[in-house]
């Protein structure tokens, strides 16, 4: 869904797709996904340096006694904090692969070739 709302291979909008399902049951990730998110938009650090914070933070989360807290008894929430790093990455990934710019024109892509 992020592609689809995104506006290029380095919009964030999947930190803020991802951290919207922790919102209420993980703040602590929401709030770092949302800082994350605001310093790739503003430039404060390079994407790359973000979202290995990010994941740091997940992976840390993910192996420590307070995941137990905080998953309680749902085994959902604890299979996605368990998989939180893979979703990380793969929205590190896309941040990082620059694509050629494309433009929609009459409802047709087309790349940008000068």
């Amino acid at each position: 869904m992020s592609t689809m709302v995104s506006d290029g291979s380095d919009d964030p909008i999947g930190l803020l797709l991802l951290a919207s399902v922790f919102k209420d049951d993980f703040p602590p990730f929401y709030e770092m996904a949302l800082e994350t998110y605001r310093t790739i938009k503003v430039g404060d650090m390079p994407s790359g340096e973000a979202i290995a914070r990010l994941m740091r933070f997940a992976e840390i989360m993910a192996h420590s006694p307070f995941r137990d807290d905080i998953s309680m008894n749902s085994k959902e929430l604890h299979m996605m904090m368990m998989d939180l790093p893979e979703f990380i990455s793969r929205i590190g990934r896309r941040l990082l692969v620059k694509k050629p710019a494309t433009k929609v024109i009459r409802g047709l892509r087309k790349d940008l070739i000068k």
